[in-house]
């Protein structure tokens, strides 16, 4: 290769791994990771060595999307044993972690019947000692407390294995990421580097400013045999730049899904980033070469993949001024904190809101609200939505709440005044406990109470409830999944009929005959809002 500078291509990709699996937010915090890789990843690898052609004829079925199958057209058999092999030498620690875990919770089962706790703490596994205070609730049911800043401080927070993975996006609809590993190959070099690596912004940056590859290879480690892939992201030409600040007003343009962007001339407002790549397709859509340069707030609602995603931070890192995270208990399983996490992602300045408290910014302020549902009932404070006031304009980011109770928003209305703009998810069906947060579990759940407490956002009548309690000039529903770019993280099955499409359709069918504007979002929209 010359030593002519070059430049990012507009959809190259850098994939944070773990161990060579894709990272996702359970994958981050060391104990919720170690019970992924017990009870997740270590089955899928030895159930494809068992029956590797099955695993890519389930992975092939759009019905079994999101299974837990391997998804190689070619016999992996070899390199699939190899990994499984290195994840048990590599990270014993590890799985011994996640087996504390289960040994502590049987134990708090069996002798902790409401007596003093002192006595166990001699009883507690070796991996979890000091790691962990034992407490009861308020009616004498016992459980344990996480000290998770001490955990990503422990032996348990494998930086060895942190990776990325280089290579292009060329096409929507791609196979479903959880399931399968990635292995390393002429076409995809996997690079050996932490997550928080200050060097990966070299990288980044290479967008708008270019690089001399060689260069660039040598300074983060890319091997001689790694070159000509980790090349083949790289191009003489810029990609493009479209962004253009607003003129007037505040702009907010959807991007897909949950993500939106919403500026004025002073600031930039970024929600739940998953923005596309940018590749030759029929479908419109803003992509990475959209978004301004420097973005001054990132707002992450909660913990799902769908809302946040690592990929795509790291991408941003350099542009972002602040992180925006709800406040999480922290120390429960499923309630990981999200602060901890987007710090070990290598954001210094991460801001973590209870709820209603604000953040000024010029002529506004940004106000975490409330968020109810659509986590199976389990106890989670790490999820909230967001009220942003710019310039005397207001849109309300609910991303997926579940408006269980109208009073709540009488309470809001009452604090915040009406709104300009409602989004609002209505993925109303939703997945099972099991899915989303099996891997947590320390005892096996009834298969009738995990059906019925799902991961869903609001249905019909109660986003009517919401819009009637909290008034609206325009209610968008957003966050249901339908991008041909995010499929790979939801796995949702196209091809039947859904039924929280025909949810939203009669909300804002609902709000046209009342005079609200309304609309089901879609791969690309542009708003104005303006005072008065």
């Amino acid at each position: 290769m010359s030593d002519a500078p070059r430049y990012l291509r507009a959809n190259a990709v850098a994939r944070p791994l773990l161990n060579h699996w894709i990272l996702w937010d359970m994958l981050i915090p060391p104990v919720q990771s170690a019970l992924v890789v017990a009870k997740q990843q270590l089955p899928i690898l030895e159930s494809y060595l068992r029956a590797p052609a099955q695993h890519a004829q389930a992975a092939r079925d759009p019905v079994l999307m999101g299974g837990p199958w391997i998804n190689y057209p070619t016999d992996k058999s070899t390199e699939i044993a190899q990994l499984l092999e290195r994840t048990r030498a590599m990270q014993g620690d590890t799985l011994a972690l996640a087996a504390a875990l289960q040994a502590l919770d049987d134990l708090l089962r069996r002798q902790a019947t409401g007596q003093s706790l002192e006595s166990l703490y001699a009883q507690i596994p070796a991996e979890l000692a000091g790691l962990v205070e034992l407490v009861y609730d308020l009616n004498d049911h016992p459980g344990l407390r996480l000290l998770e800043g001490l955990l990503y401080r422990s032996r348990f927070y494998r930086r060895d294995l942190q990776q990325f993975a280089f290579g292009l996006v060329e096409r929507d609809w791609l196979p479903y990421e959880r399931s399968t590993p990635v292995l390393e190959s002429a076409e995809t070099p996997v690079l050996n580097l932490p997550w928080d690596d200050t060097r990966l912004d070299a990288l980044f940056c290479a967008e708008r400013t270019p690089v001399v590859v060689d260069e660039l290879a040598e300074l983060i480690g890319i091997t001689a045999a790694q070159r000509p892939g980790f090349a083949s992201v790289f191009d003489l030409a810029p990609p493009a730049q479209r962004h253009r600040p607003p003129v007037a007003g505040v702009r907010i343009r959807y991007l897909g899904h949950a993500c939106l962007l919403i500026e004025s001339d002073q600031v930039s407002i970024l929600i739940d980033p998953f923005v596309a790549y940018e590749y030759p397709t029929d479908l419109p859509r803003y992509t990475l070469a959209d978004l301004p340069e420097r973005i001054d707030y990132v707002l992450i609602t909660h913990g799902h993949s769908d809302h946040i995603r690592p990929e795509i931070l790291l991408r941003l890192r350099n542009r972002i001024g602040s992180v925006v995270v709800p406040h999480s208990a922290g120390r429960r399983l499923q309630d990981p904190s999200l602060k901890l996490m987007l710090q070990a992602l290598g954001f210094e300045r991460v801001i973590e809101l209870h709820e209603f408290e604000r953040i000024a910014l010029p002529d506004g302020a940004i106000t975490a609200l409330p968020f109810l549902g659509e986590h199976s009932d389990l106890d989670i404070q790490g999820k909230a939505g967001y009220h942003v006031r710019i310039k005397g304009c207001s849109a309300a980011c609910l991303a997926d709440s579940c408006n269980l109770d109208p009073t709540l928003y009488r309470h809001i209305v009452a604090e915040l005044g009406d709104i300009d703009a409602l989004f609002l998810g209505m993925e109303c069906e939703g997945s099972p406990l099991s899915w989303g947060y099996g891997h947590l579990l320390t005892r096996r759940i009834d298969p009738k109470l995990d059906r019925s407490r799902r991961d869903r956002g609001s249905h019909s009548d109660e986003a009517i409830a919401l819009i009637e309690a909290w008034p609206a000039r325009s209610a968008y529903v957003y966050a249901m999944g339908q991008e041909p770019w995010l499929n790979h993280v939801l796995a949702i099955n196209q091809s039947g009929e859904h039924l929280g499409l025909r949810e939203a359709d009669r909300f804002l069918a609902y709000c046209r005959a009342r005079g609200i504007d309304g609309e089901r979002l879609f791969a690309m929209k542009e708003l104005t809002l303006s005072a008065g």
